[in-house]
């Protein structure tokens, strides 16, 4: 989803370009065991000690037709790990050719209930993460193994959602999450998350209270 608003668009992202972020090695290829027939077509260098981005600049709407993401904060470099950034490499050498990320089998675009139904719904079931709702009959009825599956806990949008606030826990602020999440404005950002910011001085001014209230308040 390109703003954060549920149920309107995805975001299928271009294979990326991976930079170099381990000091022990100078070439990309020894750092993410990327291919040759990969390396400088789908996955470029940089500096040693950049960090890996991958780069969003295009969604995919319900019909999966590509078009422009939502708002200009839509279009936004995302800054990778190390060890998502290897994953990734090694992904992309297995993975179907196509221009995305994560294609389908046939390197095109997931439709949304077909990845629902074959990956989403198998990955929840398989980790647990299920309710005590039955799995449509359609979903059952393909296999034996599928018999019992039940309904997702959560949606595949919650990983955003999980991504924002672990961002906030680590300290990052209002504004950068705003980028991170590709927000159209700052109070979009806010209006979702702005109760998970610590607020230090109403906590302060509680702690107070309470010390008044045990008549140990400092003068």
């Amino acid at each position: 989803d390109a703003a954060g608003s549920p149920g309107t668009a995805r975001i299928t992202i271009a294979r990326p370009s991976l930079s170099c972020t381990s000091h022990q090695s100078a070439s990309c290829s020894e750092n993410y065991a990327i291919p040759p027939n990969l390396s400088g077509q789908t996955l470029s260098k940089s500096p040693l000690g950049s960090p890996a981005k991958l780069r969003v600049d295009q969604k995919a709407d319900k019909g999966n037709k590509i078009g422009r993401v939502k708002s200009v904060m839509g279009r936004r470099d995302i800054v990778l790990g190390k060890e998502t950034a290897s994953a990734l490499a090694h992904w992309l050498a297995a993975a179907p050719d196509s221009l995305f990320v994560f294609p389908n089998e046939d390197g095109n675009i997931w439709g949304y209930s077909n990845f629902w139904n074959r990956f989403w719904l198998p990955l929840m079931n398989a980790a647990g993460l299920v309710t005590g709702e039955p799995a449509s009959a359609t979903v059952r009825e393909w296999s034996e193994a599928q018999a019992g599956f039940r309904q997702p806990r959560f949606t595949p949008h919650d990983l955003r959602h999980v991504y924002a606030s672990l961002q906030i826990e680590q300290g990052v602020q209002p504004k950068r999450l705003q980028a991170l999440m590709g927000h159209s404005t700052l109070k979009l950002t806010m209006d979702l998350y702005g109760h998970l910011w610590p607020d230090q001085a109403a906590d302060q001014l509680a702690a107070n209270v309470e010390n008044v209230l045990r008549g140990s308040a400092s003068v």
